[in-house]
């Protein structure tokens, strides 16, 4: 049997600007879905001390598969991750960001280089989302992965994401 990576391990190898979500741990009880977001140490090094920290997200039904977009702008910078309902362990991370006060994220160069903690103002969408996702009956990987194709098919760029969030933004700016 394969071994499994970790989180931490895939976000230290993924190219510059990658954003994944994984669980944490903050304590030896305190378990939170967080975003890894894997950066170049000058980027890191230019947010300063408190970094203004924008958070959308979405959901874009395409072809009868729920697709859940999360994104973040960082000091200017854009970051964007999936969320598959019906993926392993999904509904968990959905339970997390649906009732957890705030969301951890973490930036690695290829190390853990920054640590910020921002206000989770996206639980009602999260609840929204997994009970609008729950009704839908499940869909495979590759139903997922051809539907969120034809997302990138749709907003080409990440700005154009980003902008098409923002005209029903469920969450609002964090700081």
């Amino acid at each position: 049997m394969p071994d499994l990576i970790t989180a931490e391990q895939a976000i230290r190898s993924a190219p510059v600007g990658t954003m994944i979500y994984a669980r944490l741990q903050a304590d030896v009880s305190a378990w939170s879905t967080g975003l890894l977001i894997r950066e170049d140490r000058t980027l890191v090094r230019r947010l300063g001390a408190q970094p203004t920290v924008e958070l959308r997200a979405g959901v874009i039904e395409q072809g009868g598969v729920i697709l859940v977009a999360l994104m973040a702008q960082i000091g200017g910078q854009l970051y964007e991750t999936w969320f598959n309902y019906h993926g392993a362990e999904e509904a968990t991370n959905f339970a997390d960001l649906g009732q957890q006060e705030t969301i951890p994220i973490v930036f690695f160069v290829p190390d853990r280089a920054r640590s910020l903690v921002v206000i989770n103002h996206l639980r009602q969408f999260f609840q929204e989302a997994a009970e609008r996702c729950e009704r839908q009956k499940p869909w495979a990987m590759s139903d997922f992965d051809a539907a969120r194709e034809h997302v990138y098919a749709t907003y080409p760029e990440v700005e154009d994401l980003w902008a098409h969030l923002g005209r029903n933004p469920p969450g609002g700016e964090n700081g």
